[in-house]
Parts: C-alpha cells; sequence; structure tokens
C-alpha cells in the first residue's frame, strides 16, 4: 500500500510538472529557426566558395573539411549531453542517425532537386574512405558490442590523418 501510495504522488507530480503547450509560440519559434537555418544555409554556401576561391581549392575539400567538421558540431554536442546523462544508446543513435540522414535524405533530396556532378577525386579516394571508415567503425562495435576508448581515439586519429592529407595534398 504504502509503495502504491509513493507511485501515485510521483506520478501526480510527472503529470503536474508537464510543460504548458501553446501552440502559436511553439509555430512563431519553428518558422524563426527554420528562416535562421535557411539564412545561415545560404551564408555559409556563400562564404565557403569564397574560401575555395580565395584558397584556390575545390569546394569539396572545403565542404568535406570546414563545413562536414562543423555540421558534425551539433551531433556531438548533443551525444557527449547524452552521455554525461548516462544516454549511451541516444548518443550513438543520434550519432548513427545523422550520417544515415546525411546520405540518403541529404544526398536524396539534393539530388531530386539537382542532379550531382561527382567529381572524379570523390570517387576515388572520399567515397572508398568513408567505406572503410565504417567498416572500421563496425568492426569495432562488433568486437565487444562497444567501442572502447583505444578504439575511439583510433578513429579520432585516422581523421586527423585524413585532414592533414587532404590539405597536405592541396598544398
Amino acid at each position: 500500500f504504502i509503495n502504491l501510495f509513493r507511485e501515485e504522488k510521483v506520478y501526480k507530480k510527472i503529470v503536474l510538472i508537464r510543460p504548458k503547450l501553446n501552440l502559436l509560440w511553439d509555430l512563431i519559434f519553428l518558422a524563426g529557426g527554420l528562416g535562421l537555418v535557411i539564412y545561415a544555409s545560404n551564408t555559409v554556401v556563400r562564404a565557403s566558395m569564397n574560401v575555395a576561391q580565395l584558397w584556390q581549392v575545390r569546394e569539396s575539400m572545403v565542404g568535406i573539411l570546414i563545413i562536414g567538421l562543423g555540421g558534425s558540431l551539433p551531433e556531438l554536442a548533443v551525444s557527449l549531453r547524452a552521455i554525461k546523462k548516462k544516454s549511451i544508446s541516444l548518443s550513438v543513435g543520434n550519432l548513427l542517425g545523422s550520417n544515415i540522414c546525411d546520405m540518403l535524405f541529404s544526398f536524396g533530396l539534393g539530388a531530386i532537386i539537382s542532379e550531382f556532378i561527382v567529381e572524379p577525386n570523390l570517387l576515388m579516394f572520399e567515397i572508398p574512405f568513408l567505406f572503410f571508415v565504417s567498416l572500421l567503425a563496425l568492426f569495432f562495435f562488433r568486437t565487444k558490442l562497444k567501442l572502447s576508448k583505444w578504439e575511439a581515439a583510433l578513429l579520432v586519429i585516422v581523421f586527423a590523418g585524413y585532414a592533414v592529407f587532404k590539405i597536405v595534398t592541396v598544398i
């Protein structure tokens, strides 16, 4: 009886703590956020094209190293926050889901709007490298169903080596 009473008190607290929903404000914030994302993405694309032209490098390199890294930072922040709150599955799901979404939805929708023309160097190096590191991560996860610290450090080192390789081959 005492446990039932406690559970009922906890349930009432949870029900009473629910945030108030205000559809109008939520729609305003959603529209405002979407507007900011559209404005920011246009600004990033324009600035990236300028950087590629100033540095005399391929736009794909700027996209891979600068925009790719910048686009991964929100996922990193969410994953680190989830890990801090002991929600490891949420962290892994966020990272895998964002990469799957980027590969399928972003490529797919982008190609529906305007066909992609792929630079030959992307087919010769970047796409096989992406395949290789995906297999490497899969291997690490499959060995003990977890990613150890040394395996994680190796993935970071592989990324750093990749970035250095890309920069050195351009210079």
